[in-house]
């Protein structure tokens, strides 16, 4: 099965204190969709959406290669099912 990421909107994950406030956290997640092709025509092409979550510390590399690895985690995950 082959596949071509997309990513689409980025948004801040926060966590609530003990007065129901928002408060923001070093985290952020992205959707990430994938138009699939299954390569032995057992089934039609479909878009699956994972999410992957990056912390403030990394580095632009460092998110790239996570959500590349997410994507090709994903793809190895279905190929072997």
């Amino acid at each position: 099965m082959t596949g071509t990421p997309v990513l689409s909107n980025e948004w801040d994950i926060f966590t609530v204190d003990e007065n129901g406030n928002q408060v923001p956290t070093d985290t952020y997640g992205v959707n990430i969709s994938i138009g699939l092709h299954p390569t032995d025509n057992v089934a039609p092409d479909f878009t699956k959406t994972i999410v992957s979550v990056s912390h403030n510390s990394q580095t632009g590399f460092e998110v790239d290669a996570q959500r590349q690895q997410d994507v090709a985690n994903y793809l190895a995950q279905i190929n072997n099912v």
